[in-house]
């Protein structure tokens, strides 16, 4: 029994060394570039022994932003925790994704086209992330309603309607004919987007 705990150890050990390198290969050579021979240079293994961890190189990016997902739910609370009320937290939901967005493309130098190439294998890792940001949305609409500035509303409706638009004004941005790399993409046009969208609906929760 012990020998086969240290067992799991030494495979969670060895799948975060994993991950630790792909980051820093998706940062230097971008995804597209980033192989697998790469990935297991940087842990000092061989590509064979690559594949008792993991499948493809895909497996691995989604691992990996899973891991930075989990960051932003972190980052997501930090900056919360200096907001005064629930409207200044709505905003500072909608500014900390943004950023995080902005960030993680820039640091694996993903194009538009690869972004949209890998979004329906990362979605199916998303779910459980989709499912922490509403449960985020949730609590600071129960938080407005008790501070007595949200009317009566039903909750789960509400956060879903809130982040499915947030999600669709990033993804129309993306899909702009206009737009062939990441970096082309004008953050702060998006940011003025999603403010008027979110000021809108926030007028719509008031009581």
């Amino acid at each position: 029994m012990k020998s086969k705990e240290l067992s799991r150890a030494d495979v969670v050990d060895k799948r975060m060394q994993i991950l630790c390198a792909a980051q820093r290969c998706f940062a230097r050579y971008g995804f597209a570039k980033t192989t697998l021979d790469d990935i297991a240079a940087g842990v000092g293994m061989k590509k064979a022994s690559l594949y008792y961890y993991y499948k493809n190189k895909e497996s691995i990016f989604q691992d990996v932003i899973e891991y930075e997902s989990n960051e932003l739910l972190n980052l997501l609370n930090e900056k919360m925790a200096t907001c005064s009320n629930a409207i200044e937290k709505l905003l500072m939901f909608a500014h900390a994704r943004l950023e995080y967005l902005r960030k993680t493309i820039n640091l694996h130098e993903l194009s538009v086209q690869v972004l949209l190439e890998v979004k329906p294998i990362i979605d199916r890792l998303f779910q459980d992330f989709q499912r922490k940001q509403l449960e985020v949305l949730q609590k600071i609409l129960l938080e407005g309603i008790e501070q007595n500035i949200f009317k009566q509303i039903d909750v789960n409706q509400t956060a879903s309607a809130i982040l499915s638009v947030l999600e669709a004004v990033v993804l129309k941005e993306f899909q702009s004919a206009e737009i062939h790399s990441a970096s082309d993409i004008d953050y702060n046009k998006l940011q003025k987007q999603l403010d008027t969208i979110l000021t809108l609906m926030i007028d719509g929760l008031k009581k």
